[in-house]
């Protein structure tokens, strides 16, 4: 049996990594890079900001640590579109990590909303 780390990621995405906040206010992420995840669609809601409820869309299991407010687009990074535009993006709304019984090895799952089609600013 794989790792728990390692489990059931058949899928793949591409993620920008959230970086912080440029000089308007503006989110930035990094350069778009290609992870092996398992995507799950499914419907949650949770108690958000303010008691508000929030409906998450997605669930996926990564199998490294990524921050809120990241993107992930579903594909490859080779069928991604061209320009700023590409359309289907995900914003990470929270991060789960349990580790396994020797607390060694972690399991990660992002759940994800629904985002704009255009991406933020990208930094290199």
């Amino acid at each position: 049996m794989p790792p728990i780390e390692q489990d059931f990621r058949f899928q793949l995405a591409v993620l920008w990594q959230f970086v912080g906040y440029d000089a308007h206010g503006k989110a930035t992420v990094s350069a778009p890079v290609e992870l092996a995840v398992r995507w799950d669609d499914t419907v949650q809601q949770t108690l958000g900001a303010q008691e508000s409820i929030e409906t998450s869309s997605t669930k996926l299991v990564v199998g490294q640590d990524v921050p809120e407010l990241s993107i992930f687009w579903r594909g490859a990074l080779a069928d991604l579109p061209e320009g700023n535009n590409p359309g289907n993006l995900y914003r990470v709304e929270s991060v789960t990590k349990t580790p396994d019984v020797k607390g060694r090895q972690f399991f990660r799952t992002c759940m994800l909303v629904k985002y704009a089609d255009t991406l933020p600013v990208i930094v290199s």
